[in-house]
Parts: structure tokens; sequence; C-alpha cells
């Protein structure tokens, strides 16, 4: 019976031990299943930001092109602009005067018998926009100074001059009543 007993004994110390070595594997199973797991995951967060990298780039590279765009059309638009002053002052300086094959300076001046009418005033045709011709008149100021001020209207006024549009102005219209004024260029 003793002999039993220590048989039993051992039996159940080896189902024991089996369940045991059982639950072990059973928890390196689980544990290597976990870290799979993680690396995948790992590789996977990884992955992400490698894109997420590459599409930034992407981005960062097609801004740098849209700003290289815009500063090669400004440098464009400015050589364009160059050109068209220069033709422009081209066409403003005109030759010289020639008479009888000898050139003229612009100031000399030479007999004639025609009698020149005198000029009233050197500008014909005042500055217009629409129906509104520009004109100018001097008024004295309170501090006893004399100014020129410039002025649209439709009817020619009693006092004052049709004129040109002077430099460095530009004509901007009123907005509630329609006139047009002028305004410094900025």
């Amino acid at each position: 019976m003793v002999e039993l007993k220590t048989k039993e004994r051992e039996q159940i110390a080896k189902q024991k031990e089996k369940q045991r070595l059982k639950k072990i594997k059973a928890k390196e199973a689980l544990s290597e299943a976990r870290e799979k797991e993680r690396e995948e995951k790992k590789l996977k967060e990884i992955e992400a930001k490698k894109t997420l990298v590459a599409t930034r780039e992407k981005e960062r590279e097609a801004k740098r092109a849209e700003k290289e765009k815009k500063v090669e059309f400004k440098i464009k638009v400015r050589e364009q602009k160059a050109k068209e002053k220069e033709a422009t002052t081209e066409k403003a300086a005109a030759p010289p005067l020639t008479y009888e094959n000898e050139e003229l300076t612009e100031w000399e001046s030479y007999d004639t018998e025609e009698e020149i009418p005198e000029i009233e005033h050197y500008n014909a045709k005042p500055y217009t926009y629409e129906e509104y011709a520009l004109y100018k008149k001097e008024i004295e100021t309170s501090g006893n100074k004399k100014r020129i001020i410039h002025f649209f209207s439709k009817k020619k006024p009693d006092v004052g001059e049709a004129t040109s549009l002077p430099d460095g102005f530009e004509v901007k219209l009123n907005k509630r009543t329609k006139v047009p004024y002028l305004r410094r260029k900025k």
C-alpha cells in the first residue's frame, strides 16, 4: 500500500509538472506573440513616420518651386517694364533737327521771314477723364503764399486754364460723387 501511495504521488507530481510546463509554454507563446505585435506596431509606426516625412518634404519642395516661379515671374515683369521704358525713352529722343544739311542743337535759332503766331497756352487740349477736363489756377493761401491747385470740370471755368496731367499724380474717382480728382502716385 505504501508503494501504491508513492506511485500515485509520483503520478500526481508528474501531472503537476506537465501542467506547470504547459503553463510555462503557454506564457512563453503568449509573450512571443505580444513581442511580435509590438515589433509589428513599431514597424508600422516607422513606416507611417517615413511616409509623413516624405509627404512633408514633397510639400516643402512644391512651395520652394512655387516661390521660385513667383520670383522668376517678378523678374520677367521687371525686365519687360525696363525694356518698355527703354523703348519709350528711345522713341522720346527725337533726332536732331537739320536745316540745309546742318545739324541744329535744341536751343539754336535761325532767321526766318515767316511770322510765327504767338501761342496763348502751351497745351491746347487739356487732360480729360470721361466728360471732365483738368484745369489749374493759382490761389493765395492764408499765409500770403501762392499755390497752384488742379481741378476737374465739365464746363470751362471763369478762372483757370486747361492743363495736362502733372508728373507724379494719378487720377482717381470719388465713389460718392463720381467726380475725378488727382492723387500723388504711391
